[in-house]
C-alpha cells in the first residue's frame, strides 16, 4: 500500500521523496518477484487526493474531520496554499509514474495505466466517518475500476 501514506503527510514537506519512494517500491517487488512461485502482480494507481479535497472541502463536517484526526494535512489541512496543494499533486504524479516504471520492469506485472487515479468519485462514495477512505459504494466503484484493468477483466 505503497503512496498515499507517503504523500499524506504533515505537510508537504515531510511527505516521502521520489528517490525513497522509488527505492522502496523496487525493493518491495524485487522481494516478491524472487519468491519460487510466479506470482502475478496487479499495481493500482493512487487515487486522486486534489479530486478528494475539491469533492469535500466545502463540507464542514469532512474539514472539521480532517481536521481534529489530522488527515493528510499535506492536502487537506486547512491552511494549505493551493500552491502546497500543488506540490502535492506534483508528488502524487511522480510517484504514480514511479509505480508504472518499476512495474514495466517485470513481465508479470500489470499497471493500471492510471484508472485509479482517474476515477472520477463523487462525495457520496467517501466514507462519512473519515472523508478519506472510500465507502462502500466507493469501494464497489474501485473494484469495478482495478477488476477492469487486472489480468483477468470481465468480457
Amino acid at each position: 500500500l505503497l503512496g498515499a501514506n507517503d504523500l499524506c503527510t504533515s505537510s508537504p514537506a515531510t511527505m516521502t521523496s521520489t528517490t525513497t519512494f522509488r527505492s522502496q517500491f523496487q525493493q518491495a517487488m524485487a522481494t516478491l518477484m524472487a519468491q519460487d512461485r510466479k506470482p502475478y502482480v496487479f499495481v493500482s494507481s493512487i487515487p486522486n487526493l486534489y479530486q478528494l479535497w475539491q469533492v469535500l472541502h466545502t463540507n464542514s463536517l469532512a474539514r472539521w474531520v480532517w481536521a481534529t484526526a489530522r488527515i493528510c494535512q499535506s492536502m487537506l489541512g486547512a491552511t494549505r496554499t493551493e500552491a502546497e496543494r500543488q506540490l502535492v499533486v506534483d508528488r502524487e504524479r511522480a510517484f504514480n509514474q514511479i509505480l508504472a516504471e518499476v512495474c514495466a520492469q517485470y513481465s508479470r506485472c500489470r499497471w493500471d495505466n492510471k484508472a485509479v487515479y482517474n476515477y472520477q468519485f463523487s462525495a457520496s462514495q467517501v466514507s462519512t466517518l473519515d472523508f478519506f477512505h472510500p465507502s462502500l459504494s466507493g469501494q464497489a466503484a474501485l473494484a469495478r475500476v482495478t477488476w477492469a484493468a487486472s489480468w483477468w477483466p470481465s468480457s
